[in-house]
């Protein structure tokens, strides 16, 4: 571990006359590379000369280990000092000539600011940031001022990540052959492949197209040919990838002394399960022949009378053409 410069900042928290606390810029080599690591405890001194060991973070007992986490993930160096100043709202000042010159620095500052939000969680009772600067300090109102508007910045961040996923509704009706659903997918954060398998049935998408993988905010429907029960089901898994503070430890690794912190992931496994009932297709009723209303007078008595009258003309007539006929000898 290699101790750089350190400046002080306001705590506001201090009983001390000064109210003041001293910062240390602290980087390990890991890999042959120097990466910048920050105090997870406030008030707990450092190990000289000692060898620091990275340990279970989940046995660390580092309070809110779980929102150090998230807050490292937007932190320096997880991002850039420059791009951490210019999210938080402001820049750089120009160059000191009062002997702060020292400071300097983006990655100082941005770490100062990041380190200052870590022992609020850690250490609330004790550390408290004031943003006001004072003569006590030995950076520059300007830099202390950049150093106030990242640690403001990184407040959002000040949260455990909790994976979620979720499918509603958890169960749904169809008949036979139809589509059981609309399900609806909550996956986030990161938005990862959620993977279907399904057991008696089939998930589908709105045509009806068999779908294995989903997405955040995605739709399916359950579909069977088989009548119910049993339910037709479908599980989901997704793995999500969250902040994760890597934690040292140092000489045997036990459980004492300051611990450091940097930033990390892990991946975390979710499931749920959904189902669906199928009933049988009602039957389909009989075909039948539709019948004319009967209306007025009997139709078929009317042709019939219709008929009668016909064949009596016709006698008339034959009648009276024959009494026409005149004969001579």
């Amino acid at each position: 571990m290699t101790v750089g410069k350190n400046t002080k900042v306001s705590n506001t928290a201090s009983t001390d006359q000064e109210k003041t606390t001293i910062i240390s810029f602290l980087t390990v080599r890991i890999d042959g590379k120097k990466t910048p690591v920050y105090c997870a405890e406030f008030g707990t001194p450092l190990a000289d000369n000692q060898t620091y060991l990275e340990g279970d973070s989940d046995k660390s007992g580092i309070n809110k280990l779980g929102a150090i986490s998230n807050l490292l993930a937007h932190a320096y160096p997880a991002v850039s000092a420059d791009d951490l100043i210019a999210a938080a709202g402001t820049s750089m000042p120009p160059a000191s000539t009062d002997g702060h010159d020292i400071f300097d620095s983006p990655d100082f500052l941005a770490y100062v600011a990041t380190q200052a939000a870590i022992w609020e969680l850690s250490n609330p009772d004790a550390f408290k940031f004031g943003d006001t600067w004072s003569s006590t300090l030995n950076v520059s109102k300007d830099q202390y001022a950049v150093i106030a508007a990242v640690h403001k910045y990184l407040g959002q961040f000040k949260t455990a990540v909790k994976p979620e996923l979720t499918i509603t509704p958890d169960t749904a009706t169809a008949t036979v052959g139809g589509l059981a659903g609309p399900f609806t997918v909550t996956a986030k954060p990161g938005n990862p492949d959620v993977t279907l398998t399904a057991t008696g049935g089939k998930a589908v998408d709105n045509e009806g197209h068999e779908v294995t993988t989903v997405k955040d905010g995605d739709q399916f429907w359950i579909t069977s040919d088989v009548v119910s029960p049993p339910a037709a089901t479908v599980h989901a898994e997704a793995t999500f990838t969250i902040p994760a503070a890597r934690v040292f430890f140092f000489g045997d690794g036990e459980k004492h002394g300051q611990k450091l912190v940097m930033g990390g992931t892990k991946h975390k496994k979710l499931t749920a399960d959904v189902t669906a009932t199928f009933t049988p297709v009602p039957p389909s009723p009989s075909p039948t022949t539709p019948g004319l209303p009967v209306t007025g007078a009997n139709v078929t008595g009317a042709a019939v009378g219709g008929a009668v009258l016909l064949l009596a003309g016709i006698g008339l007539v034959l009648v009276l053409r024959r009494r026409r006929v005149k004969f001579t000898a």
